[in-house]
């Protein structure tokens, strides 16, 4: 005489919750995994540009007073701070394009629980199984989406539930989740769920659904990324320069010159990686003593921080170690 609907309520939230949990998954590692890709795409890998430079320091310490390969170090240079530069533009690109996706998964999951209220008023009129299967699929949909909870209350309708236990969806009433710039967050959205006038934000309690995990990336995982190549940055800077100024250049007269432009903090050292204005190949300082034109002996301290496990990662590891592959 019609369709008959079979369903398990408990099969149904168990689904639901997955739901939540695949799609923060799913989201995460494809950001993560679009990540990898573009840096990679830059045409440049950072182990191996500072592998380059150290192997050049290397050739330098067998023939110190050689001006092509003193010009060759310089140009290596240059190419390891470029690969930062790009490396650090990259990382902050990835984040505002999560910025954005965040923004559209709001929009999609605001139109599910339109359509989730909607598809409650309908059901109180009227046990269409079918009108119930609908509904289910569109929970699990938002849930996938936005994560949550959601459960039917005896009066039949489905109430859907924020992980900060908001609610988004109660009978045929459905709330609003907009995305707001917030200075706090350098102007990248903060997510707000609106019912009327009361906002609650939600920023840093969604722990489900391909909006947390987009939350997760943009938040946690290309933040870290990014405090680690401005530590690796700084840490190389500071550090080869320190050593660098305690030696003398080619004519062996002390330059005390950097060899990298100084960062004066950690934060944004990679944005701003670059060599020196006033280095030139002459005023590479190689020799250990003064009045040694072809010393090398400070060549060799310089060379030595390659495999030297004290100097990145604010004194715990060795410049590769601490490098973003």
């Amino acid at each position: 005489s019609g369709p008959i609907r079979m369903s398990d309520p408990l099969l149904a939230a168990r689904m639901r919750s997955n739901a939540g949990s695949f799609g923060l998954n799913s989201s995460r590692s494809q950001a993560l995994l679009g990540l990898e890709q573009n840096l990679s795409a830059t045409g440049n890998d950072l182990t191996s540009d500072l592998a380059e430079l150290f192997g050049r320091f290397a050739e330098l310490v067998e023939s110190p007073k050689d001006l092509n390969t003193r010009e060759a170090t310089l140009a290596t240079a240059r190419d390891l701070a470029g690969t930062i530069r790009r490396h650090d533009s990259e990382l902050n690109r990835s984040r505002t394009d999560a910025n954005a996706r965040i923004r559209d998964l709001a929009s999609d999951a605001n139109t599910l629980a339109v359509d989730l209220a909607r598809l409650n008023k309908m059901i109180q009129t009227s046990q269409d199984p079918i009108l119930q299967d609908k509904r289910d699929f569109t929970a699990l949909k938002l849930s996938e989406i936005v994560g949550g909870s959601s459960r039917i209350d005896p009066d039949g309708h489905m109430r859907f539930v924020m992980d900060s236990g908001a609610v988004l969806v109660d009978g045929n009433l459905a709330s609003t989740l907009e995305t707001t710039p917030d200075a706090a967050l350098g102007n990248l959205y903060k997510l707000e769920l609106v019912h009327g006038n009361t906002r609650h934000d939600i920023t840093t309690s969604v722990d489900g659904g391909k909006i947390g995990g987009e939350l997760k990336f943009r938040d946690t995982d290309s933040v870290a990324s990014i405090s680690a190549l401005d530590q690796l940055a700084f840490d190389l800077a500071t550090k080869f320069n320190a050593g660098h100024r305690a030696n003398f250049a080619l004519d062996g007269a002390t330059t005390t010159v950097n060899f990298f432009n100084e960062p004066l903090v950690v934060a944004g050292a990679a944005a701003a990686f670059d060599l020196d204005a006033a280095i030139t190949a002459e005023r590479i300082s190689l020799g250990g003593v003064a009045g040694a034109p072809g010393d090398n002996t400070g060549g060799i301290t310089l060379l030595a921080q390659r495999d030297d496990a004290t100097l990145a990662g604010g004194g715990t590891r060795t410049y590769f170690d601490e490098s973003i592959q």
